[in-house]
């Protein structure tokens, strides 16, 4: 096992329902992805749970830890209470994606609802792209994975992840 260069490691996770209709509604998408978003939080902490995952926690003095095992957490009110979970992409920035990078196309915006697991080393991260992927409830629709050997970190001033697009499937 190990991290890389001493950091942790993430994957990031954005939801959307499979729909065989295209949704070219702004407030219908952003429904959507408050229906999904306490879904999403349940299944990262499943997740986590099998997976050695973390959260990122709000600090609680000068030693607290930036991130908490799930393990950890799940049992303790206190520290469950203090993990950072990502909020809805706003729908400013949903608009500017839209208009800037889909031709005006918001149906193609599917990362309005995110979560994210940290891990502590790429064998954990890797057991956990295993169990996703392996879960019948969603689909993975997109991976984008900048801890590749041949991925150009200065793009991102040397920060890595594993980013992941998925749909929910029930």
């Amino acid at each position: 096992e190990r991290t890389h260069s001493g950091r942790m490691l993430s994957v990031s996770l954005t939801a959307f329902p499979v729909t065989s209709v295209c949704v070219r509604s702004l407030d219908l998408l952003y429904n959507q992805a408050i229906v999904l978003s306490s879904y999403i939080r349940d299944k990262v902490q499943e997740w986590a749970e099998v997976s050695q995952g973390h959260f990122p926690v709000a600090a609680c003095g000068e030693e607290s830890p930036m991130v908490v095992p799930w393990s950890e957490a799940k049992e303790d009110d206190a520290l469950r209470s203090r993990i950072k979970w990502p909020k809805l992409k706003s729908p400013a920035r949903s608009i500017e994606k839209a208009l800037r990078c889909y031709k005006n196309d918001v149906s193609r915006v599917v990362d309005i609802c995110r979560q994210t697991i940290v891990y502590s080393s790429v064998t954990d991260l890797t057991e956990s792209l295993t169990i996703i992927a392996s879960d019948s409830e969603v689909k993975i629709r997109r991976i984008v994975n900048r801890m590749d050997e041949n991925y150009d970190s200065s793009r991102t001033s040397g920060y890595r992840d594993v980013k992941l697009n998925v749909s929910i499937c029930n």
